[in-house]
């Protein structure tokens, strides 16, 4: 799978990722939603990788979709809050997880448990196909 070009609701980044199984990490240009109402842009000064990362990246355990940027458990500054954004403003300090979307209407959702989704499943951090019905803007 090759990145399309950014579409009006992304702009282009830069991050360390994997464009085919069995090369090595290199810069790579992802697409990344613009901030909408309810989102946080956070420039990442940090990002942990375990060994799941590791093993996703060498696709170990079968099934990455390349091109692929292993790692979660990021940490960074705000530099961007959507108009609707309560908790945080620019400037402070925030982190991102493992799980980045869910649909935060079925019962495990509505019991704090959206890791266990039941109508989108684990959307990661990677590797995980963007739902077009999800809460996350941009395209792929």
């Amino acid at each position: 799978m090759t990145i399309p070009e950014a579409q009006a609701d992304e702009y282009k980044e830069v991050a360390w990722g994997i464009n085919k199984c069995g090369e090595k990490f290199t810069p790579i240009h992802i697409n990344r939603a613009i901030v909408r109402d309810f989102d946080v842009k956070i420039d990442i000064h940090f990002c942990g990788i375990c060994h799941s990362d590791v093993h996703c990246g060498l696709n170990e355990l079968g099934g990455v979709k390349y091109p692929v940027v292993p790692g979660h458990e990021m940490v960074g500054v705000v530099t961007e809050v959507g108009s609707k954004v309560t908790k945080v403003k620019v400037g402070d300090k925030a982190g991102i997880g493992c799980i980045t979307d869910a649909c935060l209407d079925c019962e495990a959702c509505q019991n704090n448990d959206e890791n266990y989704c039941l109508k989108f499943g684990i959307c990661g951090t990677y590797n995980s196909i963007k739902r077009p019905d999800g809460h996350y803007g941009g395209n792929l």
